[in-house]
């Protein structure tokens, strides 16, 4: 009986720690994308606008897998540069490319597109990065933040 006891609380305490739940994010305002849909996406365009009127701004988005695992950006404006980081280190399907990035980037843009799978929305995309890392395209050297559909 000891040993199950022990092993659930090793279990429970590992888990716990490496997970960040929808409903925690939800409790600490990130926009979240993921198979249940988006949410909070109108939070992008404060940070836009702060960015446009050289204002410090933080955002959070936070992308969940099929699988349930989080995948988080955060941004962060200091008034002149944009600090991005991209965690995939709670994506257990991860494989290799797991683990915490971070780059500084020039510029926030966004534009109206239609993606491949015919989705029409509003992409959103760092440019001006000093590495591309996270989803990003290499020809175009931007890095991908977040795409809201209409």
């Amino acid at each position: 009986m000891l040993i199950l006891l022990t092993l659930t609380l090793l279990i429970t305490g590992c888990t716990s720690t490496s997970e960040y739940s929808v409903r925690e994010a939800k409790k600490n305002g990130d926009i979240i994308v993921g198979p249940s849909g988006p949410l909070n996406t109108d939070k992008i365009i404060p940070f836009m606008n702060h960015v446009d009127q050289g204002r410090e701004s933080r955002l959070r988005i936070t992308s969940y897998t099929d699988e349930g695992d989080p995948i988080i950006i955060d941004l962060h404006y200091d008034g002149k540069k944009i600090s991005y980081s991209y965690d995939n280190t709670r994506d257990k399907l991860g494989g290799r490319s797991r683990g915490k990035s971070e780059t500084t980037c020039g510029e926030i843009h966004q534009r109206e597109v239609v993606r491949d799978d015919q989705a029409a929305g509003t992409q959103y995309v760092l440019t001006g990065c000093k590495k591309l890392i996270g989803p990003h395209e290499s020809g175009k050297k931007e890095i991908h933040v977040l795409f809201v559909e209409k």
